[in-house]
């Protein structure tokens, strides 16, 4: 084999070379298959307009059309009022709580830590990119961290028909409700689970 390697050197790198590409190919192509195994289906939103939480898609790109139609923001637009919620609890999670209030989820043990949804130039260009069917032009891990950059969070409002503030990933307020996964108290020293229908 040696000897064969030494006669042709150019085809020998050839062949090398080919399988390198191969093979990142291969990896590329599976950071870009949806995950299935493993990967919830759906997601729990909370819909501002009822303050209850609701089941979705985990697809969806939030906002997205609450069970009780739009709300109006600050500034007087109708916005959709189904939000991305970051739903945790200590030993597991019940086995469902859709249609809870902030109180019936407490009362099962389970807490909504914070809610967060994408900026709307970045939901439209996802949306886009969906409809055309097309493949993202670089790996899924520098996907997944834009996206997170363009993700906005807000704390939980305690009434309901109340458009909370957004706040960018950078902000401090952003941190700290991130964060409070981390800081979730569980008695057996275990870290929260976070919960999905």
């Amino acid at each position: 084999m040696r000897q064969w390697i030494n006669e042709h050197v150019g085809l020998a790198i050839a062949v090398a070379v080919l399988a390198l590409v191969l093979a990142a190919a291969l990896t590329y192509r599976n950071q870009l298959r949806p995950r299935s195994r493993g990967q919830p289906t759906e997601a729990y939103f909370f819909d501002l307009v009822s303050g209850t939480l609701f089941a979705a898609s985990a697809q969806a790109v939030a906002p997205i059309d609450g069970a009780n139609g739009p709300i109006t923001d600050a500034g007087g637009r109708q916005r959709p009022a189904g939000i991305r919620a970051a739903v945790f609890r200590c030993g597991g999670c019940p086995s469902s709580l859709d249609g809870m209030t902030l109180d019936q989820v407490s009362q099962t043990g389970a807490v909504i830590l914070y809610l967060d949804r994408y900026s709307d130039r970045h939901k439209r260009r996802m949306q886009e990119q969906d409809a055309d069917n097309q493949e993202p032009a670089m790996p899924m891990l520098m996907i997944e961290d834009m996206n997170r950059m363009a993700l906005r969070y807000a704390k939980v409002p305690q009434k309901p028909g109340t458009y909370p503030r957004f706040y960018l990933p950078s902000d401090p307020i952003a941190q700290e409700l991130r964060q409070r996964v981390d800081q979730f108290d569980c008695p057996d020293q275990m870290p929260p689970v976070k919960c999905y229908p």
